[in-house]
C-alpha cells in the first residue's frame, strides 16, 4: 500500500494538482506574505551581515522559515470540507510552494549580483529547514486532533524551539554544523512532545479546558508553569537576566494566541452556525474569538510579572522591569486585535490574512534585532 502511493501515475496526478492549487492560493494574500518572509533573512545579506553576527544566521533563517510556512498555510487542511483526505498533498505542497519561491528567488538574486556566498547557503538550508520542520508537525499535530489551531501553535513552537537552540549553541562559538545538530535534537524531541499532547483526550488541565478547548490545554499549562518558572529565575534569582522572561512570555504568546484569535472555521457546518448566529459570534474566525483569545493568553503569560512587580528584588538590580514584560504582552494582545478587527472591517476575509500580517511583523522585528545585536 505504501508503495502504491510513488507509482508515476500518482505522482503526475498530485504535481499537477499542487500547481493547479499554488495558483489558487496566489488569490490570498497569505501566499504572497509568506513569499516576503521567507526571502526577509536574503535581504539582511544582501545590506552585510559582519563577522561577528554569522552565529545569528542560522537561528534568524530558521525562525523565519518557520514563520513563513505558517503565514502560508494558514490553517493547515486536513482534506476536503467532505472529509476526504485524499488531496492533502496537493493542498498543503500547493500552499508551501510560496515561502520556497521566495526563498529561491531571493537567494539566486544574491548570486547574480554576487552577494551570495556561504552564508547565503547556511540561509537557505535554514529557512527551508525551519518551514519544512514546522509543516511536517502541522501535520502531524492535525491528522491526530481535528484542530486547526493546535497544529498552527504544534509547528512554530517546534520552529521557535530550533532556532532558540541554535542561537544557544551559536552564543558558544559552535555554529552551522553543531547549531543544526543540537537544534535537530532538539525539535524531534518537542515535536515529540507536542504530537503526544495533541493526541491526549483530557478533559481538564487547571479549569483550561473551557477557555481553550480540551486539546490545546495541556500546551496552556506548560506554558503556564514555563512562565512561573522564567519569571522566578530571571526575576529573582539572577536578576541581570531579567531580559529573558518578556522574551520567552512573547514567545509563548506568539505560539499559542496568534493562532486560537486567527482560526477560521473551513467546515460548511460551522459556516452555517456563523450566518445562523443571532448577535456576535464566538466561533473560529469570529471577532469575539479573537479577543477572547488575545485577553485569555496575554493575562496568562503575564501574571507571573504582575506577581514579579509586587515582590522586592533579592539578588540585585533587574536589568529589566516586570512591568516591561506585562507592556510587551499587553502591546502584542492589542496589535494582534488591532490586525484582526482591521482586516475584518476591510472585507480581507478570514484569519488567514491577519495571521500572516502578524507573523510577517514578527518576522521583520526577528532580522531586524539580528541585524542591530
Amino acid at each position: 500500500m505504501f508503495l502504491q502511493w510513488f507509482t508515476a501515475d500518482r505522482w503526475s496526478r498530485e504535481t499537477a494538482a499542487s500547481i493547479q492549487l499554488a495558483g489558487i492560493h496566489a488569490r490570498q494574500p497569505a501566499a504572497w506574505f509568506g513569499f516576503a518572509v521567507a526571502a526577509l533573512p536574503f535581504a539582511w545579506l544582501a545590506f552585510g551581515i559582519p563577522a561577528a553576527r554569522t552565529w545569528l544566521v542560522l537561528p534568524v533563517a530558521i525562525a523565519c522559515g518557520g514563520l513563513a510556512a505558517t503565514a502560508s498555510l494558514g490553517d493547515p487542511p486536513a482534506g476536503l470540507p467532505d472529509g476526504r483526505r485524499r488531496l492533502w498533498f496537493p493542498i498543503w505542497a500547493g500552499r508551501l510552494a510560496w515561502p520556497l519561491a521566495g526563498a529561491v528567488l531571493a537567494a539566486t538574486g544574491l548570486v547574480l549580483t554576487g552577494k551570495g556566498g556561504w552564508l547565503a547557503w547556511g540561509i537557505g538550508g535554514g529557512v527551508v529547514w525551519g518551514g519544512l520542520l514546522t509543516a511536517a508537525v502541522a501535520l502531524g499535530v492535525r491528522t491526530a486532533a481535528a484542530d486547526a489551531a493546535l497544529a498552527t501553535s504544534g509547528g512554530l513552537l517546534v520552529a521557535a524551539t530550533a532556532a532558540v537552540v541554535a542561537l544557544a549553541v551559536g552564543s558558544l562559538g559552535w555554529i552551522f554544523l553543531w547549531q543544526a545538530a543540537a537544534a535537530s535534537v532538539a525539535a524531534a524531541g518537542v515535536a515529540w512532545a507536542v504530537w503526544r499532547l495533541a493526541a491526549w483526550e483530557q478533559t481538564v488541565w487547571f479549569g483550561l479546558a473551557a477557555a481553550t478547548g480540551e486539546r490545546s490545554a495541556p500546551l496552556v499549562a506548560i506554558a503556564m508553569v514555563t512562565a512561573l518558572a522564567v519569571m522566578v529565575g530571571c526575576f529573582f534569582l539572577a536578576p541581570q537576566l531579567a531580559v529573558g522572561y518578556p522574551i520567552v512570555a512573547l514567545g509563548w504568546f506568539i505560539c499559542l494566541a496568534v493562532p486560537a484569535a486567527t482560526a477560521s472555521n473551513h467546515s460548511q457546518r460551522g459556516l452555517r452556525l456563523a450566518r445562523s448566529a443571532v448577535g456576535p459570534s464566538s466561533l473560529p474566525g469570529s471577532a469575539a474569538m479573537a479577543a477572547t483569545s488575545a485577553v485569555f493568553y496575554a493575562a496568562v503569560l503575564g501574571w507571573p510579572a504582575v506577581v514579579a512587580m509586587l515582590l522586592p528584588a533579592a539578588g540585585g538590580t533587574r536589568s529589566v522591569h516586570p512591568a516591561t514584560a506585562v507592556g510587551c504582552l499587553a502591546t502584542a494582545a492589542a496589535v494582534l486585535l488591532g490586525v484582526s478587527h482591521g482586516v475584518a472591517r476591510g472585507g480581507g476575509g478570514g484569519g488567514e490574512t491577519p495571521r500572516a500580517i502578524y507573523l510577517s511583523g514578527v518576522a521583520a522585528a526577528v532580522v531586524a534585532a539580528a541585524a542591530v545585536a
